[in-house]
């Protein structure tokens, strides 16, 4: 990753030219201007980073068997499964928007849901389990950031079928 936008060669090493060519559009994936950014790749991964140590359905558990993935009944084409700790994940590498489990909240998209709710194409959303009868929450934050409008229905740039 780049690391400064306004530095030379993108504040790699020196202001001596590096061996490999830098890219013309480089200094847009710096993380200077990644870190400013709510929607960036940069930003995701740090919220992502932020859930694993809050929430028990993101902590991986240490030994043989300790942690079990079920996968889940869903539409063609779309990978769903769950983790032992309650963490659900929903991938839609498809070309159709799909709709998310019930009874779910939100905890990290990879991108905007649909004017409907549905999970579009090339994005990856990260759920947990809520009782039965309660209202979809993202309490503070769509999506349980730290910043409000950070991650969630409003989006933040496509993950594809990553799994934290």
């Amino acid at each position: 990753m780049p690391w400064s936008a306004q530095a030379p060669y993108a504040g790699f090493g020196s202001t001596a030219e590096p061996w490999l060519p830098q890219p013309s559009d480089w200094s847009s994936y710096a993380a200077d201007r990644q870190s400013a950014d709510p929607r960036s790749m940069r930003s995701l991964h740090r919220e992502a980073l932020r859930l694993r140590r809050a929430e028990p359905g993101f902590r991986v558990a240490v030994g043989f068997g300790a942690q079990q993935m079920t996968w889940l009944p869903s539409a063609p084409g779309v990978l769903a499964f769950t983790w032992t700790g309650g963490l659900i994940c929903v991938a839609d590498p498809g070309a159709e928007p799909v709709e998310l489990p019930g009874h779910t909240d939100i905890l990290l998209t990879g991108g905007p849901l649909d004017e409907e709710g549905r999970l579009p194409q090339d994005t990856t959303a990260w759920l947990r389990n809520r009782p039965r009868g309660s209202r979809r929450g993202r309490p503070g934050n769509p999506c349980g950031g730290p910043a409000a409008g950070s991650r969630g229905d409003e989006g933040c740039g496509t993950v594809g079928i990553w799994t934290i």
